[in-house]
């Protein structure tokens, strides 16, 4: 997450905003939770990546399923706001205790 970090704020490196979504994307892929949650609001935002509401849901939902807090808020605000969750495909993920 630390390299990952440092692209995306420009610490040390060049700020590199591409860079750091495919590095999140690495371990957000691998089931990193605090990772799933940065990927989410990467595309909320559109930093790295074109902006996209269904994918961050869907990246907010991922993490929220492994426990994150800031994810787990993070869908609820969306819920709230009046995203309509029928957007995604449904799928079946592995539920973690």
């Amino acid at each position: 997450m630390a390299v990952a970090g440092m692209y995306e704020n420009g610490y040390g490196v060049g700020k590199n905003p591409k860079e750091a979504f495919s590095r999140y994307k690495s371990m957000a892929s691998d089931g990193y939770p605090p990772a799933q949650y940065v990927l989410g609001t990467m595309y909320a935002n559109g930093i790295g990546v074109a902006k996209s509401e269904s994918s961050a849901f869907d990246w907010f939902e991922r993490a929220a399923d492994r426990g994150d807090a800031q994810a787990i808020y993070a869908v609820g605000r969306m819920l709230e706001g009046g995203y309509d969750r029928s957007d995604l495909k449904s799928r079946q993920r592995p539920v973690n205790c």
